[in-house]
């Protein structure tokens, strides 16, 4: 990379990199998407984006971090640790740029964000899911209606819920708010479980509402099945 000495900016390539916010300052010279300038999400004061891409982006490039954190603060001793350990903080003060940073207030500042995001193919979409908890209730009776006891049964609701979010509440919505469910079991010292099998269980959900299938036929893999069953 070359850097500017005035402006104390990197050129990465083709762009500009301020370091100082994590994001770039620069068209994308790709031109892709309907704006140029866009660096992920293009709110500095809520969060970064170091990739130039996107928080979802962020996220993902960050699993590790998280997995690591909790694996080695929580997992390898088999107990649960005070949630002032050192390791298990971590990542949560990254994200939020605090040495109070937290969870809970990482996923607070998401449902702002998702309250406001002009982008969102529906504008209710955090409301529906964030706000409106009836809504995740009654998907989460669904879900568990079509999907018999046995050892899928988790990843079968954890498909059956995605696909059920997102064809009431749109795309984005649902892939938010299930990092914010996953990342609570990455940094709360083991008082939940953070499976990797979830999130593509999640993933395969959310594909179905997308291609417009039944949820009970995208997620039979995970043993879904129309109500009743024998």
């Amino acid at each position: 990379y070359y850097a500017n000495g005035t402006s104390g900016l990197m050129l990465l390539t083709q762009r500009y990199y301020d370091g100082g916010v994590g994001r770039f300052a620069s068209e994308d010279p790709v031109r892709e998407g309907a704006h140029w300038a866009r660096y992920g999400d293009a709110s500095p004061t809520t969060g970064i984006d170091p990739s130039g891409r996107s928080i979802l982006s962020e996220l993902e490039e960050r699993l590790e971090c998280y997995h690591d954190a909790g694996r080695s603060c929580c997992r390898r001793r088999r107990r649960v640790c005070p949630q002032d350990t050192p390791r298990c903080r971590a990542c949560a003060r990254t994200e939020l740029g605090s040495p109070t940073g937290s969870v809970e207030t990482y996923c607070r500042t998401i449902q702002n964000l998702l309250a406001r995001k002009p982008a969102l193919p529906d504008p209710a979409g955090a409301a529906c899911i964030l706000k409106e908890m009836n809504v995740r209730h009654e998907v989460d009776a669904i879900a568990q209606s079509h999907c018999p006891e046995g050892p899928n049964r988790d990843k079968c609701i954890h498909c059956m819920v995605s696909c059920e979010l997102t064809t009431r509440c749109g795309l984005l919505a649902t892939v938010f708010a299930g990092w914010c469910n996953e990342l609570r079991g990455l940094t709360d010292c083991g008082r939940s479980r953070f499976e990797e099998e979830d999130l593509r269980a999640n993933e395969r959900g959310r594909q179905t509402a997308m291609d417009g299938k039944s949820c009970v036929e995208g997620c039979s893999e995970y043993g879904a099945r129309p109500v009743p069953w024998p």
